[in-house]
């Protein structure tokens, strides 16, 4: 048996002086007896293969996430059969280790060495999605490093990347929120001039609806100084500077804002940041909050968008969305400081708050689960208003019903099914509010 040291000046050992008897055991069909033997069974490596897809998909999610943060993905779309060197020298990055990175995606499809790199059809689709890796993979990776702390009884809620969990979600909020926000903005009888937006995040999904609406005005209120920053960078680069204000605070100073015309005009938009209030300060504190903005401008409109939370719905292990978003998303938001409510749920604060609540759900051909819910929120009307209880059943659904025992009927902006579950955001940090921006 030759000798083996394992200081700076080892030699190299002579193996061929070493000699390996091994006693093979017999295969075995029943994985139950796998444990007692050196051998596994016969379709173990099928087994393996299937049981390590998880591993697989984490690996893929981290690296997609930092190869769309980088640039890799947008400098190959621009600029296709770029070599390794060049690529690494005009995104700053090390050669040898891009090589790498590289390399594992053309294992994954997602981009080809061919003569230069250049993106497979996958890796040409990928840009699209960015956002929802932003948020879950960048705002929400360190998260999951604190799952087993989290579960222990009284532990702490776990943290987050708030910056990059409020940007990652105005992104996805563009393609779902969007459309739904401004079908109840639209329905808003009051033609607002001024939209509040507490807890914009980087203010991406405002300046999305002020770019939709040229005549409105926009004030975004954040407390994440990071996300306060970029807002004021994509202010700047939109050329929004006349119409949008950035406030750093939280969505509880609203009464402190000074509105454009002693509030006239105004509405209110909270974006999966209610959540957050709800488990950080407490129901009543929502309900006050609602309350005293209303007191303060009894003609405004407030629009707010949820979650209806379904843990437990179908959906969420048949509904190809309910899997690979919604299941994750409730998760989350179980550890993270927040606290998700059905939209029936809702519907009661609202009418407690003394507000009804016409709602709306999703366009079906972007989200077809019916868990994110929005509802316009308003001061009862007056028996007698007849120009405006007309102006609210122009875009009611006829066959809804209220949130409360009032005259304002549900609305939905897509599809005639009722709502279904609902959906998303996190946050670690007081104050509340960053995530469409919030989720």
């Amino acid at each position: 048996m030759p000798t083996i040291s394992t200081g700076p000046r080892a030699e190299r050992a002579d193996w061929s002086q070493l000699h390996l008897r091994v006693t093979l055991p017999t295969l075995t069909d029943d994985p139950a007896q796998e444990a007692g033997t050196t051998m596994p069974a016969p379709d173990y490596e099928r087994r393996l293969i299937e049981n390590i897809q998880p591993i697989r998909q984490f690996f893929l999610a981290n690296v997609l996430h930092h190869a769309l943060q980088l640039g890799v993905f947008r400098a190959l779309a621009d600029d296709p059969h770029t070599e390794t060197a060049e690529l690494a020298k005009r995104l700053d990055l090390d050669a040898r280790r891009l090589g790498a990175l590289l390399a594992y995606l053309q294992n994954e499809n997602y981009v080809l060495d061919d003569g230069g790199w250049i993106l497979t059809p996958r890796g040409q689709a990928l840009p699209t999605f960015a956002p929802w890796y932003q948020m879950l993979v960048g705002g929400y990776g360190t998260t999951f490093q604190q799952l087993g702390h989290v579960l222990r009884p009284n532990a702490a809620y776990a943290t987050r990347d708030t910056t990059q969990v409020g940007a990652g979600s105005c992104g996805i909020g563009v393609t779902d929120t969007l459309p739904l926000a401004l079908h109840l903005l639209d329905a808003a009888d009051t033609h607002p001039t001024t939209l509040v937006d507490l807890g914009c995040g980087d203010a991406g999904f405002l300046i999305e609806i002020l770019n939709r609406r040229p005549g409105l005005k926009g004030i975004g209120v954040e407390p994440n100084p990071g996300s306060v920053e970029r807002a004021l960078e994509l202010r700047r680069r939109e050329g929004l500077t006349d119409r949008l204000q950035i406030v750093q605070a939280t969505a509880a100073d609203v009464a402190m804002l000074d509105l454009p015309d002693h509030g006239r005009g105004a509405a209110f938009m909270t974006a999966f940041v209610l959540q957050e209030m709800l488990e950080q300060d407490g129901e009543r504190a929502v309900e006050d909050l609602l309350r005293a903005t209303f007191d303060t401008y009894p003609d405004a409109r407030w629009i707010v968008v949820e979650m209806d939370y379904q843990p437990n719905s179908p959906l969420l292990g048949a509904h190809g969305l309910g899997q690979a978003f919604y299941n994750p998303y409730f998760l989350i938001h179980n550890i993270t400081e927040q606290r998700l409510e059905t939209s029936a749920w809702w519907a009661e604060l609202f009418r407690r708050a003394n507000l009804t609540a016409a709602t709306a759900t999703t366009d079906p051909r972007v989200d077809s689960t019916g868990m994110e819910i929005g509802f316009l929120l308003a001061r009862p009307l007056r028996r007698g208003r007849d120009e405006d209880l007309h102006a609210i059943r122009r875009w009611s659904s006829p066959s809804a019903t209220s949130a409360q025992d009032s005259d304002q009927p549900l609305v939905r902006s897509g599809g005639s099914g009722p709502p279904g579950p609902a959906r998303r955001p996190g946050h670690d940090n007081r104050p509340i509010g960053n995530e469409v921006c919030g989720q």
